[in-house]
């Protein structure tokens, strides 16, 4: 690509899972960022985004429960033996959660499924206001800021 298209900056991003700090230091070497968090859903259900959502709503008192919730199916797989960080592990019972919570029916259009209510309800959520936002974007785009591209 780069030959067909000088200038252009490719690069991949992967989560960061329980990839070793060796792992990761490979994997940015051959120009792959790796989220500082496990996956992608820890940023998209931050408890930051999550009061976001429901404040849009108005309805800002149910970020507390759907916070609880999101901390108690973590604390459920962790005591199975999964990782305590997992997200994408109870993203399915979230999304159900709160949907169920917010009452987000037709002719809303929130998503079918967990991915499509991530994709077309929590990520228009992200401004560079918050933090989440801000820890994301160094990420993502650390390889456009770095002299070596």
């Amino acid at each position: 690509m780069t030959a067909i298209a000088p200038g252009i900056c490719i690069w991949a991003i992967f989560d960061r899972d329980d990839r070793s700090r060796h792992e990761i230091d490979e994997l940015v070497k051959s120009r792959v960022q790796v989220l500082s968090r496990r996956d992608l859903e820890n940023y998209l259900w931050d408890n930051e985004i999550i009061l976001e959502l429901c404040t849009q709503l108005n309805v800002p008192e149910k970020a507390a429960e759907i916070i609880d919730e999101k901390s108690r199916l973590l604390l459920e797989i962790a005591a199975k033996g999964r990782p305590g960080d997992d997200i994408k592990a109870i993203s399915g019972e979230l999304y159900t959660f709160t949907k169920k919570q917010l009452r987000l029916e037709l002719p809303l259009g929130c998503g079918n499924n967990p991915e499509a209510f991530a994709i077309s309800t929590l990520a228009p959520l992200f401004n560079s206001l918050h933090e989440t936002y801000k820890e994301l974007a160094d990420i993502v785009l650390a390889p456009m800021q770095s002299p070596t591209v």
